[in-house]
């Protein structure tokens, strides 16, 4: 068992975005809801090697219901999905704002996020612009506020700083857009906070799969752990798998959407 825990390695550096939406694709309604989309929702434009424009032909109103602006495949993780959350569900504190850009100006944000991320730029059926930027590893949804990036006109990019939230808000959110262009400042190593989440969706794949907390707790812990500890007269593994196990169904039930709102985690 214990060889299926690396492919969740993905997860290391997911934020409040990404593990709402590990958990939301797990879900079955919201599956059955996905596979049904309409393929041709989204106009699709390749415009450069790693951006590609996306426009929504008209409101989805049955993603925007979970929350979504319009239907990922269910298939995908939250960092190779085209994840869009909705400002409603998702009061992102990324934001930039689009400026005309002078003679001679350079757009150094914008440089540096191509030279080093894949960027999906969705324009929504209010007109509103998003961006998707996938770094290794990373993945950030973005705001666009003032001008609109598809202008005529030669634009420029720079981060808001006023926001919805404090400041410790905008500066971790600031850190967050920093990491996924520059790998130098991407972490490798597991908080406890996402061990945990990482735990509960193990134990959620294992019953989907058919098998028993006991097997989740081998993928975790592995097999001569288990056999030593799973026994009738020591309950703190099995009661430790069962409550990531309980939380998990919590957040896939609907927690997901706390979680964005910045609710515990």
């Amino acid at each position: 068992m214990a060889e299926y825990l690396p492919k969740y390695d993905y997860m290391v550096n997911l934020t409040r975005r990404g593990w709402a939406y590990e958990h939301l694709r797990r879900h079955v309604v919201f599956q059955e809801a996905a596979y049904r989309r309409q393929e041709d929702v989204v106009s699709l434009i390749e415009y450069a090697p790693r951006l590609t424009l996306l426009k929504l032909r008209s409101p989805q109103l049955e993603a925007e219901a979970w929350g979504l602006i319009f239907f990922p495949n269910p298939d995908h993780t939250a960092l190779r999905a085209d994840l869009f959350w909705s400002d409603e569900t998702f009061p992102n504190p990324i934001r930039v704002m689009v400026t005309p850009k002078a003679p001679g100006d350079r757009d150094e944000l914008f440089e540096r996020s191509v030279k080093a991320c894949d960027i999906r730029h969705l324009t929504d059926c209010n007109g509103h612009e998003h961006l998707l930027v996938k770094g290794e590893g990373l993945a950030v949804q973005v705001r666009c506020l003032g001008a609109s990036l598809l202008s005529a006109s030669p634009m420029r990019m720079n981060y808001h700083v006023r926001g919805p939230g404090d400041v410790e808000d905008r500066y971790k959110a600031w850190r967050r857009a920093e990491r996924v262009v520059d790998p130098v400042l991407r972490p490798v190593v597991w908080s406890e906070r996402s061990k945990l989440l990482r735990n509960g969706l193990i134990c959620l794949d294992a019953k989907d799969a058919g098998l028993n907390l006991r097997h989740a707790a081998e993928i975790i812990y592995g097999k001569k752990r288990v056999n030593e500890e799973w026994t009738p007269h020591r309950r703190d593994m099995k009661d430790k798998v069962r409550a990531w196990w309980r939380s998990a169904i919590k957040l896939r039930d609907g927690g997901y959407r706390a979680l964005l709102q910045k609710g515990p985690w």
